[in-house]
């Protein structure tokens, strides 16, 4: 027999509410018994073995003819999906509250134990026909798009995956932030502050980078995520700095990255340039936000007073291989909580001396304040440069030549 003892009680209880339900409606509130059978098997044995007569789906006191509108619902999806390059899919539904509501008197009423939820149901029916019109795979993970099938109005509402372009970039000139800066006075609209534009900069690494990107996806809009970022005034050179561009809604999802590789590289020239390029999970975002790696720059010192280069390497030693103390700097204060941390100097090299200018190589933990480890920030970076040295210094220019993050490859 299919049905145990307490299922049959569930089955005579039914009969008592006196009410017409299709096999998939019926087959559902026993959607947890056996295995390898669909809720219209189900349905077919309760029937065969206890003599209960179902309807057909339009006659349904439960679904009301939804289950007689699969092959709808999935060919209207399939048309839907299609204005978008899609290789895996889910499908969502939306019901009315009152067809949740009866399920739920109906499980209640019968103490049935074993029920699946129509939803469930539906959405995994729906998305088998799909499969079998378009030879795809349903994922439940990342699919490509989410069909929202609404029972409510026979509508289909798309959900499409961003799609996320990791590569590293490199900054060669100074005065372009990493991301659009919205202005603050009108932010974004568009003022007379800003001439307009609705921004502080007239471009950003991320926009040099999207543009080329957008046209190729046909995205609605785009995201930047970068591993840390340099002050609009710091070059980025050596391996370049990882990033991840993500892509709302994209039109597109199959690119020749070498092409596009080329054509930002081109769109860019002088400014930015960028390698590397794959596609990856969304997964990846966090992973590099998260990540925290040491950094080498390249600091031009001006030192504000006589000093020899003896007095400038000694110096530099006390620096190398110390742990350092900073308090949030005055610059950024206003946008950022002032807390004090320990940050770890691996290296300073000395590489040049030209009067009172000095050039030097600083490995350090990923957060450390560079410009502050040499000015000392009135006191808040502490040692520093200044301190050590005893002569007022500042960065007059400042790079980033290298981001020890090999270990993050793929």
């Amino acid at each position: 027999m299919f049905l145990d003892d307490e299922n049959k009680r569930v089955v005579e209880r039914l009969r008592a509410l006196n009410l017409s339900l299709c096999k998939n409606c019926l087959g559902r509130l026993f959607g947890k018994v056996g295995r390898g059978l669909d809720n219209v098997q189900r349905a077919a044995l309760v029937m065969s073995e206890h003599g209960y007569e179902c309807v057909e789906p339009d006659n349904c006191a439960l679904c009301g003819g939804i289950f007689g509108k699969l092959d709808f619902y999935a060919k209207s999806a399939v048309e839907t999906m299609n204005a978008v390059e899609w290789n895996s899919f889910l499908v969502g539904s939306k019901f009315e509250e009152e067809v949740l509501a009866k399920e739920e008197r109906i499980w209640m009423s019968t103490s049935a134990q074993h029920a699946e939820a129509i939803k469930s149901e539906f959405n995994r029916e729906v998305g088998k026909k799909i499969s079998q019109l378009t030879g795809k795979d349903v994922d439940f993970d990342e699919p490509d798009c989410v069909a929202i099938v609404d029972t409510r109005f026979d509508t289909i509402n798309l959900e499409i995956r961003p799609l996320f372009i990791y590569g590293r970039y490199k900054k060669y000139v100074r005065g372009i932030p990493q991301t659009r800066w919205l202005c603050r006075n009108c932010m974004g609209k568009g003022c007379k502050r800003c001439n307009g534009k609705g921004k502080m900069y007239e471009t950003s690494v991320q926009e040099l980078i999207a543009e080329k990107v957008m046209l190729a996806t046909q995205g609605k809009e785009h995201f930047f995520h970068g591993m840390g970022r340099e002050d609009i005034d710091v070059r980025m050179l050596g391996n370049g700095r990882p990033f991840i561009l993500e892509i709302r809604e994209p039109v597109i999802r199959t690119i020749d990255l070498k092409k596009l590789e080329n054509e930002i590289n081109d769109f860019a020239a002088g400014k930015v340039s960028v390698e590397k390029l794959r596609i990856v999970s969304g997964k990846k975002v966090e992973e590099i936000k998260e990540e925290k790696c040491k950094k080498r720059y390249s600091a031009t010192v001006e030192i504000a007073g006589t000093c020899t280069k003896e007095m400038l390497e000694k110096s530099i030693n006390d620096l190398r291989e110390k742990d350092i103390y900073q308090e949030t700097p005055n610059r950024v204060l206003h946008r950022r909580s002032d807390i004090r941390r320990v940050r770890h100097i691996y290296d300073v090299l000395l590489n040049w001396v030209d009067g009172n200018t000095a050039g030097l190589e600083i490995e350090c933990e990923a957060g450390t304040y560079v410009k502050e480890l040499i000015s000392g920030d009135g006191g808040r970076t502490r040692p520093s440069l200044t301190e050590i040295l005893g002569i007022p210094c500042r960065v007059k220019e400042l790079d980033v030549i290298w981001i020890h993050d090999e270990h993050t490859e793929e």
